[in-house]
């Protein structure tokens, strides 16, 4: 007996619908929700590091400001809303935007930690999606592999291991960070 296939239509969203809905740890992808992986503690360690950096170079430069798992809509029609684990916006890109809800465009930087649960070419996917939106840098940071790929709309593809530090470039003028700090744990 041939079973009947029933196809089931599922409603594209849009990024203010997306936005009203009362879920956490979930993005969405070419309209459609996607439900992540709530982190685990070593996930918040590694970001909190990253955020302090960030944070204290932004505040010595007055240049942006840094958040964590913000949203921002990378494209329209079918609408795109990501959220890196950690971003540092130039307030010229904040300037005119609604910090209540998601950002037009993307961050500045992008940080996402890769988790057991995703894939290094999902995350190499996800960093186009950024820099297409008008990223400039996005860190994908490795930590069974205690290392960090870089990808720069002006520099490519940079991979920078324990022992070096990533560099701000034009774009964190003045921002170094060891990878090492990253993994510190104290």
């Amino acid at each position: 007996m041939a079973q009947t296939l029933e196809r089931v239509e599922t409603k594209l969203l849009g990024a203010d619908e997306f936005m009203a809905l009362p879920l956490e740890h979930i993005e969405l992808v070419r309209g459609q929700v996607v439900h992540l992986v709530p982190p685990m503690f070593a996930h918040g360690m590694w970001v909190s590091n990253i955020v302090a950096a960030l944070r204290e170079w932004a505040r010595r430069t007055g240049t942006g400001r840094v958040s964590t798992e913000a949203s921002f809509r990378l494209s329209q029609n079918p609408d795109v809303v990501r959220a890196p684990d950690v971003c540092f916006v130039s307030h010229d890109r904040l300037e005119g935007q609604n910090l209540n809800s998601y950002i037009e465009g993307a961050p500045t930087l992008s940080v996402e930690i890769k988790s057991k649960h995703e894939t290094l070419e999902s995350l190499r996917e996800k960093a186009a999606e950024y820099l297409q939106a008008g990223g400039l840098v996005v860190w994908i940071v490795q930590p069974g592999r205690r290392k960090v790929l870089v990808l720069s709309v002006d520099e490519g593809e940079t991979t920078y291991r324990v022992g070096q530090s990533i560099p701000g470039g034009e774009t964190l003028s003045g921002f170094y960070l060891p990878v090492a700090d990253i993994f510190e744990e104290f």
